[in-house]
Protein backbone atom coordinates (compact mmCIF):
# COMPACT_ATOMS: atom_id res chain seq x y z
CA UNK A 1 0.00 0.00 0.00
CA UNK A 2 2.43 1.96 1.21
CA UNK A 3 4.49 1.28 -2.64
CA UNK A 4 1.68 2.35 -4.32
CA UNK A 5 0.99 5.50 -2.76
CA UNK A 6 3.85 6.63 -3.28
CA UNK A 7 4.05 5.68 -6.75
CA UNK A 8 0.71 7.45 -6.96
CA UNK A 9 2.16 10.71 -5.74
CA UNK A 10 5.01 10.57 -7.98
CA UNK A 11 2.77 10.11 -10.66
CA UNK A 12 0.44 12.95 -10.01
CA UNK A 13 3.81 15.13 -9.64
CA UNK A 14 4.62 14.49 -12.95
CA UNK A 15 1.29 14.84 -14.65
CA UNK A 16 0.82 18.43 -12.68
CA UNK A 17 3.76 20.08 -13.87
CA UNK A 18 3.07 18.52 -17.62
CA UNK A 19 3.08 21.12 -19.74
CA UNK A 20 3.57 19.51 -23.31
CA UNK A 21 2.15 20.32 -27.00
CA UNK A 22 0.65 17.71 -28.89
CA UNK A 23 -0.64 17.27 -32.31
CA UNK A 24 -2.94 14.62 -34.29
CA UNK A 25 -5.51 13.64 -36.92
CA UNK A 26 -8.99 13.57 -35.46
CA UNK A 27 -11.84 12.03 -37.08
CA UNK A 28 -16.02 11.50 -35.82
CA UNK A 29 -18.39 9.67 -37.75
CA UNK A 30 -21.21 12.13 -36.47
CA UNK A 31 -25.38 11.86 -36.47
CA UNK A 32 -26.63 14.75 -37.62
CA UNK A 33 -30.42 16.30 -37.76
CA UNK A 34 -31.95 19.90 -36.88
CA UNK A 35 -34.43 21.33 -34.95
CA UNK A 36 -37.36 23.68 -36.12
CA UNK A 37 -38.41 26.16 -33.65
CA UNK A 38 -41.50 27.85 -35.43
CA UNK A 39 -43.69 30.79 -33.46
CA UNK A 40 -46.91 31.79 -36.09
CA UNK A 41 -49.65 29.51 -36.06
CA UNK A 42 -49.51 28.76 -39.94
CA UNK A 43 -46.04 27.82 -39.90
CA UNK A 44 -46.47 25.20 -36.96
CA UNK A 45 -48.39 23.48 -39.21
CA UNK A 46 -45.45 22.92 -41.44
CA UNK A 47 -43.14 22.14 -38.70
CA UNK A 48 -45.34 19.40 -37.89
CA UNK A 49 -45.71 18.28 -41.62
CA UNK A 50 -41.77 18.53 -41.89
CA UNK A 51 -40.76 16.88 -38.58
CA UNK A 52 -42.82 13.83 -39.98
CA UNK A 53 -40.74 13.57 -42.97
CA UNK A 54 -37.44 14.57 -42.25
CA UNK A 55 -35.03 12.46 -40.01
CA UNK A 56 -31.67 11.76 -39.16
CA UNK A 57 -28.23 11.67 -42.05
CA UNK A 58 -25.09 10.28 -41.31
CA UNK A 59 -22.26 12.86 -41.39
CA UNK A 60 -18.60 13.60 -40.49
CA UNK A 61 -15.82 15.74 -38.68
CA UNK A 62 -12.17 15.80 -39.45
CA UNK A 63 -8.95 17.23 -39.70
CA UNK A 64 -5.79 18.32 -37.52
CA UNK A 65 -6.06 19.03 -33.90
CA UNK A 66 -3.35 20.69 -30.59
CA UNK A 67 -3.14 20.14 -27.49
CA UNK A 68 -1.53 21.91 -25.14
CA UNK A 69 -0.92 20.32 -21.13
CA UNK A 70 -2.48 23.05 -18.58
CA UNK A 71 -1.04 20.54 -15.78
CA UNK A 72 -3.15 18.63 -13.58
CA UNK A 73 -6.43 19.86 -14.03
CA UNK A 74 -7.00 20.19 -17.76
CA UNK A 75 -5.92 20.66 -21.18
CA UNK A 76 -7.03 22.95 -23.86
CA UNK A 77 -7.45 21.88 -27.29
CA UNK A 78 -8.02 23.63 -30.86
CA UNK A 79 -7.69 23.02 -34.55
CA UNK A 80 -8.94 22.96 -38.00
CA UNK A 81 -11.91 20.91 -39.28
CA UNK A 82 -14.00 19.95 -41.88
CA UNK A 83 -17.68 18.57 -41.49
CA UNK A 84 -20.75 17.76 -42.89
CA UNK A 85 -23.75 18.28 -41.23
CA UNK A 86 -27.56 18.73 -42.18
CA UNK A 87 -30.57 16.31 -42.35
CA UNK A 88 -32.38 13.82 -44.72
CA UNK A 89 -36.02 13.77 -46.01
CA UNK A 90 -38.56 11.24 -47.42
CA UNK A 91 -41.26 12.74 -49.49
CA UNK A 92 -43.98 11.87 -52.32
CA UNK A 93 -43.48 13.74 -55.80
CA UNK A 94 -46.10 14.25 -58.22
CA UNK A 95 -45.67 13.73 -61.68
CA UNK A 96 -47.75 15.68 -64.38
CA UNK A 97 -49.18 14.40 -67.73
CA UNK A 98 -46.89 15.03 -70.45
CA UNK A 99 -49.90 15.91 -72.45
CA UNK A 100 -51.53 17.96 -69.72
CA UNK A 101 -49.26 18.60 -67.11
CA UNK A 102 -51.34 21.39 -65.37
CA UNK A 103 -54.23 19.42 -64.69
CA UNK A 104 -53.39 15.55 -65.38
CA UNK A 105 -51.56 13.45 -63.16
CA UNK A 106 -49.22 10.98 -64.49
CA UNK A 107 -48.22 9.21 -61.35
CA UNK A 108 -46.82 9.62 -57.48
CA UNK A 109 -43.32 8.46 -56.90
CA UNK A 110 -41.21 8.74 -53.48
CA UNK A 111 -38.00 11.22 -53.72
CA UNK A 112 -35.08 10.60 -51.25
CA UNK A 113 -33.25 13.87 -50.56
CA UNK A 114 -30.13 14.14 -48.54
CA UNK A 115 -28.91 18.22 -47.24
CA UNK A 116 -26.01 18.77 -46.71
CA UNK A 117 -24.29 21.31 -45.33
CA UNK A 118 -20.50 21.69 -45.48
CA UNK A 119 -18.17 23.57 -42.82
CA UNK A 120 -15.00 24.67 -42.07
CA UNK A 121 -14.41 24.32 -38.14
CA UNK A 122 -12.55 26.60 -35.54
CA UNK A 123 -12.64 24.86 -32.16
CA UNK A 124 -11.90 25.55 -28.72
CA UNK A 125 -12.49 23.18 -26.13
CA UNK A 126 -11.20 22.45 -22.50
CA UNK A 127 -10.92 18.94 -21.05
CA UNK A 128 -11.46 18.85 -17.70
CA UNK A 129 -9.54 15.52 -15.53
CA UNK A 130 -12.11 13.50 -14.03
CA UNK A 131 -10.27 9.92 -13.38
CA UNK A 132 -6.60 9.46 -13.24
CA UNK A 133 -5.72 5.40 -14.25
CA UNK A 134 -2.43 3.88 -15.17
CA UNK A 135 -3.24 4.35 -18.71
CA UNK A 136 -5.69 5.98 -19.32
CA UNK A 137 -7.45 9.49 -18.43
CA UNK A 138 -10.80 9.65 -18.13
CA UNK A 139 -12.23 13.72 -18.73
CA UNK A 140 -15.02 15.86 -18.99
CA UNK A 141 -14.82 18.27 -22.31
CA UNK A 142 -16.52 21.53 -22.74
CA UNK A 143 -16.00 24.09 -25.68
CA UNK A 144 -17.34 26.02 -29.14
CA UNK A 145 -16.83 25.43 -32.53
CA UNK A 146 -16.73 28.76 -35.04
CA UNK A 147 -18.62 26.85 -37.98
CA UNK A 148 -17.87 28.40 -41.66
CA UNK A 149 -20.05 27.56 -44.61
CA UNK A 150 -18.24 26.61 -47.78
CA UNK A 151 -21.04 24.90 -49.19
CA UNK A 152 -24.87 23.91 -49.22
CA UNK A 153 -25.56 20.71 -51.49
CA UNK A 154 -29.10 19.19 -51.99
CA UNK A 155 -29.11 15.93 -53.79
CA UNK A 156 -32.52 14.54 -54.56
CA UNK A 157 -33.26 10.71 -55.54
CA UNK A 158 -36.31 9.99 -56.97
CA UNK A 159 -37.60 6.39 -57.00
CA UNK A 160 -40.27 6.28 -59.96
CA UNK A 161 -41.09 2.47 -60.96
CA UNK A 162 -40.64 1.56 -64.03
CA UNK A 163 -38.41 4.18 -64.75
CA UNK A 164 -34.94 4.52 -63.29
CA UNK A 165 -34.31 6.42 -60.50
CA UNK A 166 -32.70 9.83 -60.78
CA UNK A 167 -30.77 11.89 -59.34
CA UNK A 168 -30.97 15.99 -58.95
CA UNK A 169 -28.13 18.14 -57.70
CA UNK A 170 -28.14 21.78 -56.49
CA UNK A 171 -25.74 23.86 -54.35
CA UNK A 172 -26.37 27.15 -52.59
CA UNK A 173 -24.87 29.41 -50.42
CA UNK A 174 -26.62 32.56 -50.76
CA UNK A 175 -29.75 31.73 -49.07
CA UNK A 176 -28.55 30.43 -45.62
CA UNK A 177 -26.31 31.97 -42.28
CA UNK A 178 -22.54 31.83 -43.58
CA UNK A 179 -21.27 31.87 -39.95
CA UNK A 180 -22.56 30.26 -36.87
CA UNK A 181 -21.48 29.08 -33.32
CA UNK A 182 -22.18 26.01 -32.11
CA UNK A 183 -20.90 24.98 -28.25
CA UNK A 184 -19.66 21.53 -27.41
CA UNK A 185 -20.20 18.91 -24.46
CA UNK A 186 -18.54 15.38 -23.87
CA UNK A 187 -17.01 13.11 -21.94
CA UNK A 188 -13.94 10.76 -23.06
CA UNK A 189 -10.77 8.59 -22.09
CA UNK A 190 -7.16 9.68 -22.71
CA UNK A 191 -5.48 6.24 -23.88
CA UNK A 192 -1.64 6.26 -22.95
CA UNK A 193 -0.44 3.49 -25.79
CA UNK A 194 3.02 5.50 -25.89
CA UNK A 195 5.14 7.81 -23.95
CA UNK A 196 4.47 9.91 -26.95
CA UNK A 197 1.67 8.64 -28.59
CA UNK A 198 -2.11 9.04 -27.39
CA UNK A 199 -5.64 7.95 -28.52
CA UNK A 200 -8.59 10.49 -27.18
CA UNK A 201 -11.74 9.35 -28.06
CA UNK A 202 -14.77 11.57 -27.04
CA UNK A 203 -18.81 10.96 -27.46
CA UNK A 204 -19.49 14.76 -28.12
CA UNK A 205 -22.38 16.51 -29.26
CA UNK A 206 -22.19 20.23 -30.82
CA UNK A 207 -25.86 22.54 -31.39
CA UNK A 208 -25.76 25.48 -33.74
CA UNK A 209 -26.89 28.67 -31.96
CA UNK A 210 -28.09 30.39 -34.75
CA UNK A 211 -30.65 28.77 -37.22
CA UNK A 212 -29.48 28.13 -40.41
CA UNK A 213 -31.77 29.81 -42.54
CA UNK A 214 -32.15 33.56 -42.21
CA UNK A 215 -35.67 34.36 -43.19
CA UNK A 216 -38.64 32.50 -43.19
CA UNK A 217 -41.53 31.81 -40.26
CA UNK A 218 -39.80 28.04 -39.38
CA UNK A 219 -35.98 28.53 -37.91
CA UNK A 220 -33.68 25.56 -38.60
CA UNK A 221 -30.97 24.31 -36.11
CA UNK A 222 -28.51 21.89 -37.12
CA UNK A 223 -26.87 19.64 -34.09
CA UNK A 224 -24.64 16.58 -34.60
CA UNK A 225 -23.91 13.72 -31.98
CA UNK A 226 -20.49 11.70 -32.71
CA UNK A 227 -17.51 9.63 -31.22
CA UNK A 228 -14.33 11.69 -31.96
CA UNK A 229 -11.28 10.50 -32.33
CA UNK A 230 -7.49 11.99 -31.82
CA UNK A 231 -4.04 10.16 -32.53
CA UNK A 232 -2.13 12.58 -30.62
CA UNK A 233 1.92 12.83 -31.21
CA UNK A 234 4.11 14.53 -28.79
CA UNK A 235 6.14 17.03 -29.88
Amino acid sequence: IYMYCLSLAVGTTAFAQDKSWWIGPAFSPDMCSRILQADAEVAKNIKASRDQNEHLKLGYTTGIMVRKNLGYISSMETGLLYSNKGFSAVMPVIFGDQIDPMNGINGTSTASVQYHFKYVDLPVKINYLMVRLQRMDMFMATGVNVNCLVEQKTVMHVFRDPQPDETYTSYSTESWQRLNISPMLGMGVDIRLRESLHLQIEPLMRYGVLPVDENGLIRTRLWTFGINSILYFKL
